[in-house]
């Protein structure tokens, strides 16, 4: 009777492990978007973990942005929004991190030198 019982809670504790195994390999994936590199510079690469929060979003825009990636910077921007919409001047982050948040004039410039400004004045 005790082998069948350890027999049984070893089963069970090696499925456990698996599905916590599982799940911690589904938790650790990330969006990755695309990364450029131009005139020797990297453009879309992210500083640590990207988290698919709002900064991280704007963040990876603004770096789109500086390598003139227009439609990958306009979407990003777009998926910053969507998570917050109010642009903020010192605006937390994470931590006692603060950054100088304009997703709607960076998403605007973007649409600028995409040719979109016209439609998107209307």
């Amino acid at each position: 009777m005790r082998n069948n019982t350890t027999c049984k809670y070893g089963i069970l504790s090696c499925v456990f492990s698996l599905c916590l195994i599982y799940c911690v390999i589904i938790s650790c994936a990330v969006e990755k978007g695309k990364i450029y590199e131009k005139d020797g510079k990297i453009y879309g690469r992210h500083k640590g973990l990207f988290k698919s929060k709002w900064y991280n979003y704007y963040l990876r825009g603004l770096s789109y942005c500086e390598g003139e990636f227009w439609e990958d910077a306009a979407a990003d921007f777009i998926k910053a929004t969507q998570k917050r919409d109010k642009d903020q001047r010192r605006a937390r982050t994470y931590g006692v991190h603060f950054i100088n948040y304009f997703p709607n004039r960076e998403l605007g410039i973007a649409n600028f030198n995409l040719g979109k400004y016209q439609k998107k004045i209307r």
